[in-house]
């Protein structure tokens, strides 16, 4: 995938599936990570990310910016970073998940999974 491929979707459709299931936990935030992550995460601890960006870029900023709001044995899951057509996904994981942080994985398929340090 590259920067844009989804610039087709309407977020007025994803949250009238989310009404129509009855789901009240579940909130969306539109905009890239960058612009709306600064506001949103500010005292808030998280036990799970799941990382859902398909290109280098989206992967490397969220996963960055969400280790300092991981509570310790937290897990961080990556949505596409085993799919052929998210080479940039791929890359971001293992230059700063594995190489950097030295994380190893604890479950690839569905979806690549780590844990954070204790």
């Amino acid at each position: 995938h590259k920067a844009g491929d989804f610039n087709d979707s309407l977020l007025s459709g994803i949250e009238a599936a989310r009404d129509a299931l009855g789901l009240t936990n579940l909130v969306f935030v539109k905009g890239l990570f960058q612009d709306t992550a600064p506001t949103l995460l500010p005292g808030k601890r998280f036990a799970l990310a799941h990382i859902d960006a398909d290109i280098y870029s989206g992967v490397a900023y969220a996963y960055d910016v969400i280790r300092d709001y991981m509570v310790p044995k937290g897990y961080y899951v990556f949505d596409d970073a085993t799919e052929a057509s998210c080479i940039g996904a791929t890359a971001a994981v293992e230059e700063y998940v594995v190489r950097r942080d030295g994380r190893l994985s604890e479950q690839i398929y569905p979806h690549w999974v780590f844990r954070a340090n204790e």
